[in-house]
């Protein structure tokens, strides 16, 4: 059986877009990890924002209960 010759032009063609095709998807995958992180910092924050008002909704109410 004889060898048949290797294209290395399409070989490596094959390989770019293999590694073009990679790179679109680790960034793509990036940019959805970061946009997550940054949905939950906000909630987050929004969270901690919404306890520090209750609590200090309850203190004044208690105040008010403890002063009578």
């Amino acid at each position: 059986m004889a060898d048949q010759p290797v294209d290395l032009n399409s070989h490596h063609e094959q390989h770019r877009q293999y590694q073009k095709h990679s790179k679109q998807k680790t960034d793509a995958f990036r940019q959805q990890s970061q946009a997550i992180q940054k949905q939950m910092q906000d909630s987050s924050e929004s969270n901690e924002r919404a306890l520090a008002k209750e609590i200090a909704e309850l203190k004044q109410l208690t105040k008010r209960h403890a002063s009578k």
